[in-house]
């Protein structure tokens, strides 16, 4: 099964999930260290601090860590949320299906596929607190478009997830960590059954074979591919072994080739796509 990158931006926001799914601290590299990490039964959980940036420089580093242990995690921010009136209750899990950042007006979309019961609702990314109830019908944070930015920078719309718990009415009500860690425990269930779900959807029936990975690993050193693109060679492989393919023999051509700069490196990248897709290596 796949393993999980889970981001919150207080340690309140955590500590019930950390409970509840047994995690314990994680320092085993200088990239962990960086930051407070928890692990166990695949389910990585880091805590980013406040705002979108913070946000965003977390869940980059760490989502880039664990892709460079070749692992494909699913990345998924959980944490509290306002609603102005209305829109939705306190306490409630919400799904969201769409993210606006309201400094630049750039709009991210999860792409949801799982099928679920929660209700699903748009949310508003903000500089500082909201304490005026906004006239948008849309939740607002501080934190969500900067992990969706990184997010989905290294992973599919289709892997990344946002969970939000109302805190308030976006009136000014101040929420202590006591009462967010109340809030987060009271769906801490929910929240399990959307992860393992989620886990279970999106975790493929196989992986590369043994010598396809060695194979995958040659290539992407030689050709000093960034994480991304790894990513969709990566499936690209798999999609050539769905169709019951073997990889061409063209295909290992590439480790004779010199290759010292980035042009070079796209031409690599583009060649190893177009080989895949059956096209001769140019």
């Amino acid at each position: 099964m796949r393993p999980f990158l889970v981001i919150t931006a207080l340690m309140c926001e955590a500590t019930p999930l950390i409970e509840a799914w047994g995690l314990r601290p994680l320092r085993a590299s200088e990239v962990e260290e960086r930051f407070q990490l928890f692990y166990g039964d695949g389910i990585y959980l880091g805590v980013s601090g406040i705002g979108k940036m913070r946000s965003a420089v977390a869940t980059s580093a760490l989502l880039t860590h664990l892709l460079g242990q070749d692992l494909t995690p699913i990345a998924v921010t959980i944490g509290i949320a306002g609603a102005p009136h209305g829109l939705a209750e306190l306490g409630e899990l919400i799904l969201v299906h769409k993210v606006r950042d309201i400094s630049t007006n750039s709009r991210l979309y999860p792409d949801i596929l799982l099928k679920h019961s929660l209700k699903e609702l748009s949310l508003d990314t903000h500089d500082h607190p909201v304490t005026t109830p906004p006239t948008e019908q849309a939740l607002v944070d501080m934190e969500c478009s900067g992990f969706m930015q990184a997010a989905t920078t290294l992973v599919a719309p289709s892997e990344v997830a946002v969970l939000k718990v109302i805190s308030d009415n976006c009136d000014g009500t101040r929420v202590s960590p006591e009462e967010v860690s109340k809030l987060i425990r009271s769906v801490s269930d929910s929240i399990t059954k959307i992860i393992t779900s989620l886990r279970a959807e999106l975790s493929p029936p196989s992986r590369l074979n043994a010598d396809d990975t060695e194979t995958l690993h040659r290539v992407v050193s030689h050709a000093r591919l960034s994480v991304t693109q790894r990513i969709e060679l990566e499936r690209a492989m798999l999609a050539t072994r769905a169709r019951g393919e073997d990889l061409p023999c063209s295909f290992h051509e590439i480790l004779t080739r010199p290759i010292q700069n980035k042009d070079q490196r796209r031409i690599a990248f583009t060649a190893l796509l177009e080989t895949l897709q059956g096209k001769e290596l140019p």
